[in-house]
Order: structure tokens, then sequence, then C-alpha cells
């Protein structure tokens, strides 16, 4: 275990990564994929750069860091990437199923009272199912109708492929409108869903880019435990 201990410097490197790493997965957006990406890709540049510079047991975690870092960034960043043609590596098979874990529900008003068609055509009231019917007389039981926010999902398509049923959505869609025609305002009727989640497409770069660095990492530790061992 002696040739995987981790210095002062490496530890508090690791306490910074991970949570960055958090922060970017959760809000995965356009900026978050680009800041990971060009991240990783100066790290590789300046990992190349100590293979040449560095000497011993440093040079060999660099050597090691260099050829586990570029190689993930080839195969996940190639042009076979854009083309859903990139291996089955068992970090794309996580990609979904993280994705699905990383929705963050977005604290309503005080006292806000929300109306939420999902993409699966079902509707909800604070959270408890309801149907289209019940509507008047939920909205009739509010003091203010500005209290009232509708909320529809729009970005099915790419949050919610799995639940999405276009019929039973359009249909819905049509019942709540009728419902609420002339009790709600129409800039109390939001395109949106109450919870922020990242489009697949940002955190998937986001996660690949970040991988580049823990593969990386990993490389790294390996080269430096054969350079040792093979005094």
């Amino acid at each position: 275990m002696k040739y995987f201990r981790l210095s002062l410097a490496a530890m508090l490197l690791l306490t910074t990564l991970v949570p960055i790493t958090l922060v970017a997965l959760i809000n995965a957006s356009n900026f978050w994929a680009s800041f990971a990406f060009t991240t990783a890709l100066c790290t590789l540049l300046f990992a190349v750069s100590s293979t040449i510079y560095r000497r011993d047991s440093r040079r060999a975690f660099w050597v090691g860091f260099s050829i586990f870092g570029i190689s993930y960034f080839l195969i996940t960043f190639g042009p076979w990437f854009d083309n859903d043609r990139s291996p089955e590596f068992l970090s794309s098979r996580l990609v979904p199923y993280l994705h699905s874990k990383v929705r963050r529900l977005l604290p309503p008003d005080p006292g806000q009272s929300i109306i939420r068609l999902k993409a699966s055509g079902q509707i909800t009231h604070n959270g408890n199912v309801v149907k289209a019917e019940q509507i008047p007389s939920i909205l009739e039981q509010t003091a203010n109708a500005q209290d009232v926010l509708l909320l529809i999902d729009t970005n099915y398509e790419t949050s919610f492929p799995e639940s999405y049923n276009p019929d039973l959505f359009r249909s819905a869609k049509s019942a709540l409108l009728s419902a609420v025609e002339g009790k709600v305002s129409q800039r109390d009727i939001r395109s949106t869903t109450p919870f922020e989640i990242p489009l697949k497409k940002d955190f998937e770069r986001t996660f690949h880019s970040l991988l580049i660095v823990y593969s990386g990492l990993l490389g790294g530790l390996i080269g430096r435990y054969l350079y040792l061992t093979s005094k």
C-alpha cells in the first residue's frame, strides 16, 4: 500500500475535485460541459509536458496519466462519439441512469399553488394527482388567482423520454387549458417543469470530460506503481 500513498497536495486536490464534479453534474449545462472539456484538455496538455520535464516516479505518474487520459479522450470524443458509435463502456451505460437522478426540485414561492401537467399526461396539484374536472373547484378555493402557477412539461423528448405519452399528454393539455381558461392569466402559464433537468447531451459531455481527468489519475497511480515495483 505504500506505493499508493497520497501526498497532502494530492489529498487537497481530490477534496477540491470531488465537490466540483458533483456541482458540474447536478448543474450540467452548455457552460459546465465547455468548462469540464477545457479543464480536461488543459490537464492533458500539462500531463504531456510533464512527461518530458519530470523525472523518476513523477514522470512515471504523468506518463500513466497521459496514456489513460488521452485514450479515454480519443474514444469518447472521437468522430464516432457524435454518431452514437462509441464503444459500450460501463461509463456510457451509466450516463442514462445518472442523468435520471440529477433532477433538482425547484422550491415554489411560499404559499403558491402549483398545477402541473406531466409529460405522461398526469395532472397534479401541489404533488397530488387530480383530474382536469377538479381544477375549477381547486381554483375557487384559492383566495388569490395570482398565487396559482400552471406548469406544462415541454422538454419531455430530452428529459422524460421514458414517460412521454403523446396522446394522453395532448388530451390532458387540452382539458387542462379549458378548465383554467379565464381563471389563470397567460403570464402564470409556463411551458416548463418544476425540476431543473440538464439536457442529456450537456450531462453526457460534462460526465465524460470529468472522467478524462479521473481516468488520468488512475493511470498515473498505475504508472507510478509499476515504476516503483520495477526497481
